[in-house]
């Protein structure tokens, strides 16, 4: 069955922006809640987010909100 709600949390411990690709059954539209970073995070492209360095995400579906 597909999946409808999703959280996603996105740990990017390295000295650099990294990008991560989230798998493509998850949920189309992923609102982000919470990114310990002041900028240089955010949504690159479908189901892939880039996290800056030292950082954390919280992403979750639109339907579980």
């Amino acid at each position: 069955s597909p999946v409808t709600d999703a959280v996603a949390i996105l740990f990017n411990a390295s000295d650099s922006m990294v990008e991560f690709a989230l798998p493509y059954d998850l949920p189309d539209k992923l609102e982000l809640k919470f990114s310990s970073a002041l900028e240089g995070s955010g949504q690159v492209d479908a189901g892939c987010w880039s996290v800056a360095a030292h950082s954390v995400l919280l992403l979750v579906s639109e339907d579980s909100v």
